[in-house]
């Protein structure tokens, strides 16, 4: 159903929410995307564009991507459960799907898996003991790492206008295998995990972007958005 088909449906029934708006990210992270596609970068969304989203975990249920497909966009998707990557190809068909795990260099590695929640799965151990203080259980695996350019030169792309990043504590790791100032993403939404939002500014992630000539736009609890900016 397409999403204005869906919001008249809503406004048959409940007619206070006519200017509700659809979101099916965690915390409506795509209508923050959205508004800095649009707004911000004065980009034509309804045009299409590329995105990679890489940690996808569900096609629908908190994506950040779901709306940029429905506007005609493509993607590619990466995610290290078998799982997650079936549910997209079916829900999805124009994404191109990687079933690995990716971070700064090619490996055979552990991964540790919630079958209830695969939003949580991991290949950091300290992200995975971090997680059973709150009585998480996981089930190791083995898995296949890449870095990501790998996947983008298989998947055939060129230009990136929007790259998402939530691998649950290995997000460094995935930008450290990844050419920014080759592909140059115009936007570029990553979670990390902190208890201020002041302690980004001292993060990993948030000074190698910085490097790259990206600044911090917008944050959604745990998601960060950074564009790149004019040079």
């Amino acid at each position: 159903m397409a999403e204005y088909e869906y919001i008249g449906k809503i406004n048959d029934v409940f007619p206070d929410l006519k200017h509700a708006k659809i979101s099916y990210a965690q915390q409506g992270e795509d209508l923050i995307l959205r508004r800095i596609l649009t707004r911000k970068l004065k980009l034509p969304v309804d045009k299409g564009g590329v995105y990679v989203d890489v940690g996808a975990y569900h096609p629908t249920n908190a994506s950040i991507t779901k709306f940029l497909y429905d506007l005609g966009w493509v993607g590619v998707i990466v995610d290290m459960s078998q799982d997650c990557i079936r549910e997209f190809a079916k829900s999805r068909p124009r994404d191109k799907a990687f079933h690995t795990a990716v971070g700064s260099e090619n490996a055979t590695i552990t991964g540790y898996f919630n079958e209830r929640e695969p939003h949580i799965n991991t290949i950091s151990l300290e992200h995975k003991e971090s997680m059973e203080r709150y009585g998480v259980d996981y089930q190791e695996q083995t898995v296949h790492v890449r870095k990501l350019d790998d996947i983008l030169e298989d998947a055939a792309i060129s230009e990136i206008d929007f790259l998402n990043i939530d691998v649950e504590g290995h997000e460094i790791e995935v930008l450290k295998g990844f050419s920014i100032d080759k592909y140059n993403p115009k936007c570029i939404a990553i979670e990390l995990h902190c208890k201020n939002i002041e302690d980004i500014f001292e993060m990993e992630e948030y000074k190698l972007l910085s490097l790259y000539g990206y600044k911090l736009v917008a944050s959604a609890c745990i998601t960060h958005f950074f564009t790149l900016q004019k040079k």
